[in-house]
């Protein structure tokens, strides 16, 4: 039997068996361990962020149990030198794999792995037996030499066999059972499917009693159904974007907004994308300000710069060129003159033809107003392929704030995404997953 299971090889696995002592397994149903450490910050590991914080109490209390300091500090020792951009930290090598690679083979110097997925985790009076299912990958090679449990394939009875200089290999798809005194939970949640989250820990966490608050994509970005989109799809532009839910502003985020086909993305939309939930009952829109600079803080600022300009440039579809991206402003041109007028402009070809069609001081005021405060509707978010986290899981009220431990499951412990735990984009979640699974041995 072993000491301590930890059921998930991520961040949060890794990190807690590296602090761990006694005899300890992995089951990782991956091909690599902290495969999802990979994607990380564009492939180079966005580690931390010296602004980490979180909006619940205890992702706060976990965090300054183990800081960004400590974190920084516990990958030094282990020779990873990091750098930042602006408050984003990463290794100095700028490649992912440098931390995933190191946290492997800490890990694997202290415990084994049983490649597999946890199909079943069941309670007996000294401890765990855990159902796996395994399947045709091959693990990587033990390096520790203890027992690892598995199913003698002849006898179809549990046994234990010595592992000493041997890769663990399972054939086809078999039922396994693995024992331990204790677990810890690390499965992650859904976001990530290609790296092979499936949120199949959250229905073993609910059938041991827990309440899971509904996973959701989150860090992804926003779908809508608005036309507008398709005129400007690949621009790129600095401002400051707002989520509006059934007429309330609730949340309010700045940097570069990227406009795809179809959907809105970058840093800060995705930060917003934690707020959309229950779609269907609520309405949901965002309003973004194209001008946010301290000289343009007020739309009458806008509208004085506007007619001022309007005396000295072609008020034609290029009117808007030099401030943003030319796509952006001829399509709010348009979308000004199709409030005014309520008719559809795909674009005007000079000064003559619009000033002979328009009433020009009433566009232009117009325009003031949706540079700064365009609103477009949002359908949605994107699925899980694309989201970086998953926000909802367990909640923590059902968690042990002293040990982690669950307060339902004597011995269970949990870890990283499979909690109600969600960050904001630039290192924040890797942060939660480190500092928390670095606890986990306490």
């Amino acid at each position: 039997m072993y000491d301590v299971i930890i059921v998930g090889g991520g961040a949060s696995g890794l990190m807690a068996a590296v602090n761990s002592t006694g005899n300890i397994a992995i089951v990782e149903k991956n091909d690599i361990l902290g495969k999802k450490i990979l994607a990380t910050g564009n492939g180079r590991c966005n580690l931390s962020n010296l602004e980490c914080c979180y909006e619940s109490d205890f992702g706060n209390e976990i965090l300054s149990l183990f800081d960004v300091e400590k974190t920084l500090d516990f990958f030094k020792k282990m020779g990873i030198e990091t750098v930042s951009e602006k408050s984003r930290l990463y290794p100095m090598s700028l490649e992912a794999k440098s931390i995933r690679e190191t946290l492997e083979e800490k890990a694997l110097a202290k415990s084994e792995i049983i490649r597999g997925a946890v199909k079943e985790l069941e309670q007996l009076d000294t401890g765990f037996k855990l159902i796996i299912e395994t399947g045709s990958k091959n693990s990587d090679k033990n390096r520790k030499g203890n027992n690892i449990n598995r199913l003698d394939k002849k006898t179809k009875d549990y046994e234990q066999l010595n592992s000493s200089d041997k890769n663990i290999r399972e054939s086809g798809s078999n039922i396994t059972s693995a024992y331990s005194k204790a677990v810890i939970f690390a499965t992650g949640g859904k976001a990530g499917p290609q790296y092979g989250l499936t949120g199949e820990g959250f229905r073993i966490l609910k059938n041991l009693g827990h309440t899971i608050k509904k996973p959701i994509p989150a860090l992804v970005p926003l779908v809508s159904e608005s036309p507008f989109l398709r005129d400007i799809a690949g621009v790129r532009v600095n401002g400051r974007i707002s989520l509006i839910k059934n007429d309330v502003e609730i949340a309010t985020e700045k940097g570069q907004i990227q406009f795809n086909n179809d959907s809105i993305s970058g840093i800060c939309t995705f930060d917003l994308s934690r707020h959309v939930r229950d779609i269907k009952e609520n309405r949901y829109r965002v309003r973004m300000d194209f001008l946010d600079f301290p000289s343009f803080n007020e739309k009458e600022n806008v509208k004085k710069f506007l007619h001022k300009r309007a005396n000295n440039v072609i008020f034609d579809k290029n009117f808007l060129r030099g401030i943003l991206p030319e796509k952006l402003g001829q399509a709010l041109i348009c979308a000004a003159l199709k409030n005014i007028y309520g008719i559809e402009y795909n674009g005007f070809d000079g000064a003559e033809n619009i000033e002979n069609q328009v009433d020009k001081k009433a566009v232009i005021e117009e325009l003031a107003r949706i540079v700064k405060s365009f609103e477009i509707e949002i359908s949605g978010t994107k699925g899980w392929r694309d989201a970086q986290v998953t926000d909802g899981g367990i909640c923590e009220e059902e968690i042990d704030r002293n040990t982690l431990e669950s307060k339902l499951v004597k011995g269970l412990f949990l870890a990283g995404e499979v909690i109600d735990i969600t960050g904001r984009c630039g290192g924040y979640n890797l942060q939660w997953a480190f500092s928390i699974g670095a606890l986990e041995c306490g």
